[in-house]
């Protein structure tokens, strides 16, 4: 049986998709939550994503005010340097049903020039949200971060999802230190990593492009990680429960 086709939202709603796309650069699943939240007409984040691959087709500058570059149908072989990848067609269901805590996207935020960068994780179930300032991308450096910040979390975790990018190249290391599976994404596939592209999106808000990394101050980034971390669980809960609370001070 086929997959079933959603149905198109209304002329205004689809207006409104196409201004927070080209005003504000944010991304299909940010604009889906935004929706929901304030009582507009639900629209998935995959529907927009095809929206904007049709635009695409006809002509249209939907794909590129995506945050990570046009959205591109199908999968591209990966030829990169990544020895022993594990693709994310080989993660288990219970990864995308969201249904429990420890399933985690990672990704870096890399400052002008390739000076600096911001590791960013985000648990695909609760949206609970780490930042952490790093001096550059090496492999070394990422992987080791990423082994102290999930090695010291009060839950249990089962995978981590990234994109293809060299740093992740000690994915091995990772793995077998945490004991867990690290899945890496198609090619040009952002979607498949939704949650992490909105943190970003949500991050950058607050450190634009061109930001110098060496001007913003851990405990920046850690002021804005408590933030962020209570903006997307409590707009799960609005969206769940249709209530929100005031923000931590």
């Amino acid at each position: 049986m086929g997959r079933k086709v959603e149905r198109a939202p209304s002329s205004e709603t689809i207006s409104l998709i196409e201004q927070q796309i080209l005003n504000e650069q944010w991304s299909p699943e940010q604009i889906s939550n935004w929706l929901k939240i304030n009582n507009y007409e639900g629209v998935s984040h995959t529907w927009i994503y095809q929206h904007i691959e049709k635009d695409k087709s006809e002509g249209g500058e939907l794909s590129d005010n995506l945050r990570r570059g046009a959205y591109t149908k199908g999968h591209k072989p990966c030829k990169g340097n990544i020895v022993d990848r594990v693709s994310i067609e080989e993660r288990p269901a219970i990864v995308n049903e969201r249904k429990r805590l420890g399933d985690y996207e990672i990704d870096l935020i890399v400052g002008p020039k390739n000076k600096g960068a911001i590791l960013t994780i985000i648990d695909r179930m609760s949206r609970h949200c780490i930042l952490e300032k790093l001096t550059g991308k090496t492999s070394l450096e990422v992987s080791n971060k990423i082994i102290k910040l999930l090695n010291s979390s009060s839950n249990s975790v089962f995978t981590v999802t990234t994109d293809n990018g060299t740093e992740f190249t000690d994915h091995k290391k990772i793995s077998e230190t945490l004991n867990i599976q690290h899945y890496f994404a198609h090619l040009y596939a952002s979607y498949e990593r939704d949650s992490i592209e909105n943190l970003n999106g949500l991050v950058r808000q607050y450190i634009p492009k061109g930001t110098d990394f060496a001007n913003v101050s851990q405990n920046e980034i850690e002021g804005l990680e408590k933030y962020l971390a209570f903006y997307l669980q409590q707009s799960i809960l609005k969206i769940l429960k249709g209530r929100i609370c005031n923000p931590p001070d």
